[in-house]
């Protein structure tokens, strides 16, 4: 039975070397795949937690009534509190330093 087996694929070398080339191909792929996924994954948590480094609290107005996306932190229809208002968060007991930014 062994001998009849590398009989066999002795006649079909050429299709023994496809499949072998196409296995290695598809785990390369595969295993490219999921550096590249994870590699983007740690750049953007990488970049986000950069981003608001330092801050402790971020203060904005409260969200509109019937409002209801929810497109995450940045982008959940919350607009940011009047520049006059800045003094008023600076004096706040425990603040070290307030900023504003757009």
């Amino acid at each position: 039975m062994f001998r009849l087996t590398l009989k066999n694929l002795w006649a079909y070398k050429t299709r023994l070397l496809a499949s072998a080339l196409s296995i290695v191909l598809g785990i390369s792929f595969l295993a490219g795949s999921f550096v590249f996924t994870d590699t983007l994954k740690g750049l953007f948590s990488d970049l986000f937690s950069s981003s608001v480094k330092g801050v402790d609290v971020q203060v904005r107005q409260v969200r509109a009534f019937g409002d209801d996306t929810d497109g995450g932190p940045y982008e959940d229809g919350r607009s940011g509190i009047p520049e006059t208002l800045l003094p008023v968060v600076a004096r706040v007991p425990g603040v070290v330093a307030a900023e504003g930014y757009i």
